[in-house]
């Protein structure tokens, strides 16, 4: 983000190899890239929950954070993907889907865009059962299938690089 306050215009987000984790600090480092709003909602067939960025905070999703950065950057964000690309590194690509300034490059998704929730057993077994699937801000519900990203491509970094060299940036960071 540091570049962002100088002479950087716009930033590509490298999720290749991210197999997920805690998507709360994940969307909070990433928080300043996107808008206020609900960037996705964990959809189930009764009813939607939302995942809020208020400012530099995320609520809804992991552990409720908020970034160290006070600011918003509304510049062009390139999405790098491949099929290590799991789980909450799927969040943060969907977080970026549908918005006019971002694009997605590579390869599909792992396909675990969903909620899932451990129950234990009497005997001490665990059960993790998928209770939601994760739903875009574009309407799009995605589950155990890979996400596809807007471009599909073996040269990703390239691609992005071109694309924002579209948008009327040089060299990104």
């Amino acid at each position: 983000m540091e570049s962002l306050r100088g002479d950087g215009c716009a930033v590509i987000l490298d999720l290749r190899g991210n197999t997920g984790g805690d998507m709360g600090p994940m969307l909070a480092a990433v928080s300043p890239l996107l808008p206020d709003s609900d960037v996705l909602w964990f959809s189930t067939p009764l009813y939607d929950t939302p995942v809020t960025i208020t400012g530099n905070s995320v609520r809804g999703g992991g552990t409720p954070m908020s970034a160290q950065v006070d600011e918003k950057f509304q510049v062009p964000v390139a999405v790098l993907t491949d099929s290590m690309t799991g789980s909450s590194g799927e969040v943060i690509m969907l977080a970026f889907r549908g918005l006019e300034n971002s694009r997605s490059f590579g390869g599909p998704t792992a396909g675990y865009a969903s909620a899932n929730t451990t129950i234990e057993m009497p005997d001490g077994a665990s059960i993790l059962l998928t209770t939601a699937h994760n739903k875009a801000r574009t309407g799009e519900i995605f589950g155990e299938n890979p996400v596809e990203p807007d471009r599909v491509t073996v040269s990703a970094e390239r691609a992005a690089r071109e694309w924002i060299g579209q948008q009327g940036c040089g060299d990104a960071d």
